[in-house]
C-alpha cells in the first residue's frame, strides 16, 4: 500500500512539473540572435561594416537581420523563441 502512495505521490510531482514548463517561452534577444548569423556566417562583429536587425512578426515572431562584409552581404529570418535560422541570402557587390 506504501508503495502505490509513494508511486502515485511521484506521478503527481513529475505532472506538476511537466505543467509547470508548459506556456513558458525563451526568447532570443537581438544580440543573440546577431551572433547566431554572425556565426553562421562565419563572422565577428569586430570584422563587418554593417549589421542592421528589425523585428518582424508573421507566423512567428522573427529577427530580419542584414550583415555587410566588405563586398558580400547576409540576410537572415531567425525565429525570436527558437533562434532556429529560417531563411539565409547571400549577395556579391551589386546583386
Amino acid at each position: 500500500m506504501k508503495h502505490r502512495i509513494f508511486a502515485l505521490a511521484l506521478v503527481a510531482v513529475l505532472c506538476l512539473g511537466l505543467l509547470a514548463g508548459c506556456g513558458k517561452k525563451s526568447v532570443v534577444t537581438t544580440q543573440e540572435a546577431q551572433q547566431i548569423a554572425l556565426d553562421h556566417a562565419g563572422l565577428s562583429a569586430s570584422r563587418v561594416t554593417d549589421i542592421h536587425t528589425h523585428v518582424v512578426t508573421a507566423d512567428v515572431p522573427c529577427y530580419s537581420i542584414h550583415i555587410v562584409h566588405k563586398d558580400t552581404s547576409y540576410s537572415y529570418l531567425i525565429d525570436a523563441v527558437s533562434g532556429e535560422i529560417l531563411e539565409v541570402s547571400e549577395a556579391q557587390g551589386d546583386e
